[in-house]
């Protein structure tokens, strides 16, 4: 603000014409404060530098530390699984850990992807909503293939 109030009476008296300072003590002080506002190329690009690295650092740490969400159609593949084989299976619920660790060999995710789809979803209950319509319709695909399935076998 001083600098450019100081830039402000410097060119208002070189366009006065004052006789109290001569043209060079003027140009002088003007190139001074042209000086002290401008930043060198030099130091500008360090600043852009550190700036950009420190961004790249902290989206690498997020993104390490963050564990995948699947893909809507296998959560919906895995979901079904799930609620097919607890529902068909008279296994105690201490024993369903077993199930599901089948489950997630088979379609080759962790425990903690799984984790992090519920969680995902439970962050916003329209997800959920989403989901299980989908899901629905799905599960009737299935049900229509399967009634098929058992047609095409008796004739």
């Amino acid at each position: 603000m001083n600098l450019r109030i100081s830039r402000i009476k410097v060119m208002k008296a070189l366009l006065s014409g004052k006789k109290n300072w001569n043209n060079g003590q003027y140009k002088k002080k003007l190139l001074s404060l042209k000086n002290a506002t401008k930043i060198s190329p030099i130091r500008f690009a360090n600043n852009v530098y550190i700036i950009a690295s420190i961004a790249i650092l902290f989206s690498l740490i997020q993104g390490c530390s963050k564990t995948k969400v699947l893909d809507e159609d296998k959560f919906m593949n895995i979901y079904v699984d799930l609620v097919v084989a607890q529902d068909t299976s008279n296994a105690p619920i201490a024993k369903f850990d077993s199930v599901r660790a089948i489950v997630f060999k088979r379609e080759g995710i962790k425990k903690e992807e799984y984790d992090a789809t519920i969680n995902y979803y439970n962050s916003k209950p329209e997800r959920w909503q989403k989901f299980f319509m989908k899901t629905t319709q799905y599960v009737d695909k299935l049900k229509r293939q399967s009634l098929m399935k058992q047609k095409q076998q008796k004739k």
